[in-house]
C-alpha cells in the first residue's frame, strides 16, 4: 500500500516545509527557519487552544509544549507552565493584546509563557 505525502510551505515571517499524509496529519518537518511566534492573545477561560490542555509542566519550555501538541495546527503557553494545543485560531473572539501583557516567564528556560489568561501562540511544528 503506496501512502501520500504533501509537503507545503508555510509562511510565519520566515517559513517552514511540513509534509502532511493523506489525511492532513503533520508527519514531518523538513526545514524549521523561524519557531513560528505569532503574538501574545487574550484567552477566555482557557477556550483559545481547546483541543488539548496540560497544565503544572514542571519546567516548561517551547520544546515541552511542542512535544505534547506534536500534528496540531498551533500551541499556546501560558501562566509559566501551561500548554495548550489547538488546530483553529480564531483571532476575531482572540484578539491580540501587547507583548507585555505575556509577561511569565517559562518555568523551564528564559522565554516568555504567556501570563493568566494570555497566551504565547506559536504555529505547531511537527517533532
Amino acid at each position: 500500500m503506496r501512502s501520500l505525502f504533501v509537503c507545503i510551505l508555510v509562511f510565519v515571517g520566515t517559513h517552514q516545509l511540513v509534509c502532511l499524509d493523506e489525511i492532513g496529519q503533520c508527519v514531518s518537518l523538513i526545514e524549521q527557519v523561524a519557531e513560528g511566534y505569532l503574538g501574545c492573545f487574550k484567552d477566555i477561560e482557557n477556550t483559545m487552544l481547546p483541543s488539548k490542555t496540560v497544565k503544572s509542566i514542571p519546567d516548561l519550555t517551547l520544546k515541552k509544549c511542542q512535544q505534547q501538541c506534536q500534528g496540531y495546527t498551533f500551541l499556546g503557553l501560558q501562566y509559566s507552565n501551561e500548554c495548550f494545543c489547538g488546530n483553529n485560531l480564531n483571532t476575531d473572539r482572540y484578539k491580540s493584546v501587547p507583548e507585555s501583557d505575556c509577561n511569565m516567564k517559562c518555568s523551564g528556560e528564559n522565554r516568555m509563557c504567556g501570563s493568566g489568561h494570555r497566551n504565547s501562540v506559536y504555529r505547531g511544528i511537527c517533532l
